[in-house]
């Protein structure tokens, strides 16, 4: 079950395509009228409740959850439901983080994964500047694949997959541009662009 606090534009996306990758999601949000606008409108399940109250997210199950996702225009909301998440049993926390700044201390305070959409959308112009078709088409895409902590590792020039490509690794708080003799680490994630279907190959070629 995949829990995701905020019922915005980025929690509804998300909500979307993973129910149609057949997870169970559950849609938290604060606003009641909005709350009962989107659960008209779409096939999940929308809660009306405060992510950073502890009797809503056991209410719903938290302790069941495979992983939260706070998404709300607050850092401080986003933090506190990602921590309360994960005191009460949530096996992975993810946190939209507003302000850039405030990202390494996300991470110190036990965010599993961090990101500042700032950030991210700066390194996606970037990487459209050096001719990668970055979003939306029916053929094109990017993808993130976050590598598990227990991966052994692997070069990027031994990949056979030619046709999709890795544009960019964040890893300790950074982007860089990886090179052929780099490695994919631990933890790191991965942003991969190119022809939807090989995104995803490649993407299961990595993980294995």
């Amino acid at each position: 079950m995949i829990i995701i606090v905020g019922a915005n534009e980025i929690g509804i996306n998300l909500a979307i395509r993973l129910l149609r990758a057949g997870m169970d999601v559950i849609v938290l949000e604060q606003d009641e009228v909005l709350a009962k606008k989107i659960s008209t409108q779409y096939d999940f399940s929308v809660i009306t409740g405060d992510a950073t109250r502890s009797h809503v997210l056991k209410k719903i199950g938290v302790d069941k959850a495979d992983t939260v996702v706070a998404l709300t225009s607050s850092d401080e909301k986003n933090l506190m439901a990602c921590l309360f998440a994960k005191k009460l049993g949530a096996r992975k926390v993810i946190a939209k983080v507003n302000l850039s700044e405030n990202q390494r201390m996300f991470t110190d305070l036990g965010i599993d994964v961090a990101i500042a959409p700032s950030l991210v959308l700066s390194h996606f112009f970037e990487t459209a500047v050096y001719g990668y078709t970055i979003v939306g088409t029916e053929k094109f895409e990017s993808i993130f694949v976050e590598i598990p902590i227990f991966y052994k590792g692997m070069k990027i020039d031994s990949l056979k997959n030619k046709k999709a490509k890795i544009v960019s690794i964040y890893r300790e708080n950074k982007f860089f541009s990886p090179e052929k003799n780099d490695k994919i680490l631990p933890k790191d994630v991965l942003i991969i662009v190119g022809d939807r279907d090989e995104c995803r190959k490649l993407a299961l070629e990595i993980l294995g």
